[in-house]
């Protein structure tokens, strides 16, 4: 809507004389209110009148205020606002709203009738008003100034009067939306610094984990065992995106301070775990999947029983590493405890997704399938690093929040790029879940709807994040990159 009645601006000609009030303040009106939607959209407030009333009307003042700095440059470009088209025609046409007294009554509507005449906004209000014209007279210049300034008078000479004398003495403030829009530059600046830095850590880390996943023969003999490490090897070397042992990564060592190479076969046990259940996803009894990670998967690159067992293999080689953890033993027991019952629950996911296959599901049914298939993969990524740190439930709660929001989201992200994905950069077939007649979240929601879908768990997930406080901002860097990646 917003931008809908800026292109409705656009299409006005200065030239054409027959513009009615209606047709000048519509737009000014509809634009106000896609703000007040926008606001309560992002905060996710109720309906709420008061609310209404601040955002509808400060709309309103804000944009014949940005309209009447700008009345100059809008005039060279020939556009149609309500103060350019007053000045051209305001002798001929004695139906037409002066913008400027419009603006000032808005002024005094938010002043005594929405904000009831608090002192401190009445301040805020009238030094942003006064500065505008303060700066707007230096600008054009005393002559031109009081010329306009004769033009748009508002028929009460006391009031002008008063306007005029309290810009002559008005000192220039920081006022309310130069302090928001400093600050916003500000956030972008950081946030693109925290970004860049994102970037550079996970490529570091993502080499690091790439270098420790091999898993040695270590002399066997048979060459049944031996196909089965290859596999698992070929498997484990794959162009993987690393994210659960990179978020692990993050949690326990910026987060926690926990060292590097003592959190190491935590990491790989999660990539073991994580490509365990990737194999299994791809045999034909389950997905029949040709292609994984840009390449062929296990079972066509070798066969169904040593993918079987190279599944297996790597579920046991991370419980392996993560009994080789270097922590407190209750600590390290009850690690492998909350592994093992994550790992049951996948399965039970698996078990559910595969039962599902042809069938029409509801949107709850594919919330559960999907945070048993995904969610869990990504809560114990964070759960993990915070039991071996020893964190307090409530924080370990917060993560799990975290995690079935962002777990769902990133699904609904595959789903996305299932339909409108690249086959080269995904590195796996496009359309499989048509293909298949599965029900997935864009066959339900639809594309707009899924992509809504989204964006509605990622607001969920950066709420929980929003309560831990961590010291980075990793994490919200990760869920970003869930969202917005291509592959």
């Amino acid at each position: 809507m917003f931008f809908h009645s800026q292109e409705v601006d656009r299409e006005k000609d200065l030239s054409n004389a027959n513009y009615t009030n209606e047709e000048l303040y519509i737009p000014v009106i509809l634009k106000s209110a896609s703000s007040r939607l926008i606001a309560r959209s992002v905060l996710t407030v109720k309906e709420d009148k008061e609310f209404d009333n601040r955002t509808f009307f400060y709309g309103i003042y804000n944009q014949l205020a940005d309209d009447f700095a700008d009345m100059f440059d809008d005039i060279e470009a020939g556009a149609v606002t309500p103060y350019t088209y007053y000045l051209k025609y305001h002798r001929v046409r004695q139906d037409l709203i002066n913008p400027f007294e419009l603006y000032w009554t808005v002024i005094f509507n938010l002043i005594h009738n929405v904000y009831h005449s608090d002192t401190k906004t009445r301040n805020v209000m009238l030094s942003r008003a006064l500065n505008g014209q303060k700066r707007f007279k230096e600008k054009v210049g005393d002559k031109k100034y009081k010329e306009l300034m004769g033009i748009f008078a508002t028929g009460n000479p006391k009031f002008d009067g008063l306007i005029q004398k309290m810009v002559r003495k008005s000192n220039d403030v920081d006022f309310l939306d130069k302090l928001v829009r400093d600050q916003i530059i500000a956030n972008f600046k950081n946030e693109s610094k925290e970004r860049e830095d994102f970037v550079n850590m996970a490529k570091t880390v993502r080499n690091q984990i790439n270098t420790i996943l091999h898993i040695p023969k270590n002399g066997i003999a048979s060459s049944m065992d031996e196909s089965i490490i290859d596999a698992a090897n070929y498997s484990l070397l794959g162009d993987g995106k690393r994210l659960r042992p990179i978020m692990t990564w993050v949690m326990g060592v910026h987060e926690y301070g926990l060292d590097e190479s003592t959190i190491e076969p935590l990491l790989k046990s999660l990539e073991y775990m994580h490509t365990a259940s990737l194999i299994f996803d791809d045999l034909p009894a389950q997905d029949d999947s040709s292609f994984r990670r840009g390449r062929p998967t296990v079972h066509k690159a070798y066969n169904t029983a040593v993918a079987e067992l190279t599944g297996l293999y790597l579920t046991q080689e991370a419980v392996v590493e993560q009994a080789s953890l270097r922590f407190d033993p209750q600590v390290v027991l009850r690690l492998i405890r909350y592994s093992a019952g994550k790992t049951t629950e996948m399965c039970r996911g698996q078990a559910m997704d595969l039962n599902s296959k042809g069938k029409e599901l509801t949107l709850d049914q594919l919330n559960t399938i999907c945070f048993y298939k995904t969610g869990i993969a990504f809560e114990a990524s964070l759960v993990m690093p915070a039991i071996l740190a020893g964190r307090q439930e409530e924080e370990i709660e917060a993560l799990k929040t975290f995690a079935y929001h962002a777990g769902i989201a990133f699904q609904i992200k595959d789903d996305l790029l299932d339909v409108e994905g690249d086959l080269e950069l995904l590195g796996k077939p496009v359309g499989q879940d048509v293909e298949n007649n599965n029900s997935n979240f864009v066959s339900i929601l639809g594309s707009e709807g899924a992509r809504k879908a989204m964006w509605n768990h990622y607001c969920h997930a950066m709420e929980a994040l929003q309560e831990l406080h961590y010291k980075t901002t990793y994490l919200k860097q990760i869920l970003d990159y869930t969202i917005n990646r291509d592959y």
